[in-house]
């Protein structure tokens, strides 16, 4: 996580997204899941993997994507699986 690697807190790391995806040095793969993750992590508690893997999946044609994880359920989207 980069809050635990390099002690970033949340708008922080959505400022450091920001920038990268608007470099035109770089080329982002699926930019527009990227950018709806980055969104989604900035507007509640989920983790921005979990934000990553829910938007993925959106754009690949998935209707739901099933999680253990109560948080990122309530959070990103997801699925909670039973």
């Amino acid at each position: 996580m980069l809050s635990a690697s390099y002690g970033l807190k949340r708008p922080e790391i959505v400022t450091v997204f920001d920038l990268l995806l608007r470099t035109k040095e770089l080329i982002v793969e699926n930019a527009p899941s990227v950018w709806g993750a980055v969104r989604q992590f900035r507007d509640n508690s989920a983790d921005l993997a979990d934000c990553l893997i829910e938007r993925s999946a959106a754009a690949a044609g998935c209707s739901k994507t099933l999680t253990f994880d109560r948080r990122a359920a309530r959070d990103s989207g997801m699925t909670l699986a039973t």
